[in-house]
């Protein structure tokens, strides 16, 4: 069990991580650029959130075949990053377009780059987006079952799939899957507990005053 919680850390935390920071990324460019194109891209990436794993499951199996990452850690990361980002773009996107223009133009006069706005003025106003953003995608990335069970090897196999099989086939031990249950949702319960203060932080409220 501690290795498959070790397995579910590794991959839950480099998912999500890559996933905040490339939907951050794109969520702003999409935010921010006024074209025609940038407009379709953010309705087309807002479809795709609805799109069912079942749908994507075929083609997502053979792109990480070919590129030689079945079973292995990557490869699970990589299926959870094609499926995590659009949804971090859009959450991120969305946030941003709320973002005091303001102080992104002070940045500009002053001589900043795009680069050095996003990471140094937008970036550490925005960490209450970016918490809730990771939180949401961790959640998912931990809780999710069928590409775990799908895409995994016994060395990479994750908690979730570990739960189902703690099930009994004619005996059913409910002291042992309640234990379980306890070890799965206590990572989830601390990183909660390390990024749910943000949620109540007004980092934008004072922004512009003074």
């Amino acid at each position: 069990m501690i290795s498959r919680l070790i397995n579910s850390s590794i991959i839950s935390i480099s998912s999500t991580a890559l996933s905040v920071f490339f939907g951050a990324l794109g969520g702003y460019y999409l935010s921010r650029n006024k074209s025609t194109l940038a407009r379709i891209l953010f309705v087309l990436v807002g479809i795709a959130l609805y799109l069912p794993y079942q749908a994507v499951i075929i083609p997502l199996v053979i792109v990480i075949a070919k590129a030689k990452l079945a079973l292995t850690y990557w490869g699970m990361i990589l299926s959870y990053l094609i499926l995590n980002i659009p949804l971090a773009a859009v959450l991120m996107g969305t946030f941003f377009l709320s973002f005091p223009r303001e102080l992104e133009e002070a940045a500009e006069v002053d001589g900043a780059s795009k680069a050095q706005i996003f990471f140094r003025i937008v970036t550490p106003v925005s960490l209450p987006a970016y918490a809730s953003v990771a939180i949401i995608i961790f959640t998912q990335v931990w809780n999710e079952f069928f590409l775990a069970l799908t895409l995994s090897s016994p060395r990479t196999q994750t908690v979730q799939v570990v739960m189902a099989e703690a099930k009994g086939t004619t005996l059913v031990l409910y002291n042992l899957q309640m234990a379980a249950a306890l070890m799965a949702v206590a990572v989830p319960l601390v990183i909660f507990i390390l990024l749910g203060r943000y949620f109540i932080q007004g980092i934008l409220a004072g922004a512009l005053k003074g």
